[in-house]
């Protein structure tokens, strides 16, 4: 019988999603279970890219062999790189500010005037008390 197991079939949920999101309790084995389903999709010819969000870095400390053998340093960055999988399987972080900036950017236009709204404490006192607004600019972010 022929090695199916490195096709994608269609009807694979993995196949068949654009997006998957994993939130929970720490230490119940998301960065694992990310990790895993990482790898999986790349084997079956996937790009897969894991997001990060915030400040933790699990997939530089799970992936180190990867980005060590490669020579290049164990950091993982706002922008896309690859980390496993012959350069298939790629990861960011996104810091949650830095999307707010992006998407204050792409809103406004003007640059200035975008740092101006950026910075002001009063506004970002603002933005950090209105429910979901970082987590609408997040996936804004993902969206682009």
């Amino acid at each position: 019988m022929p090695d199916t197991s490195r096709t994608a079939a269609p009807t694979s949920p993995l196949a068949r999603r654009q997006l998957l999101l994993f939130t929970g309790k720490g230490g119940v084995g998301k960065s694992t279970t990310v990790a895993a389903l990482g790898v999986r999709a790349a084997e079956l010819g996937m790009r897969p890219l894991i997001v990060e969000l915030g400040h933790r870095a699990s997939m530089a400390a799970i992936f180190s062999f990867a980005l060590s053998s490669e020579g290049a340093d164990a950091t993982i960055d706002h922008e896309p790189r690859p980390i496993a999988c012959d350069g298939r399987l790629s990861a960011m972080r996104l810091e949650q500010d830095e999307a707010l900036y992006d998407y204050i950017v792409a809103q406004v236009k003007i640059r200035r005037l975008a740092r101006a709204i950026a910075g002001n404490t009063s506004l970002r006192g603002l933005f950090g008390a209105a429910p979901a607004v970082r987590e609408i600019v997040t996936l804004a972010k993902l969206e682009a």
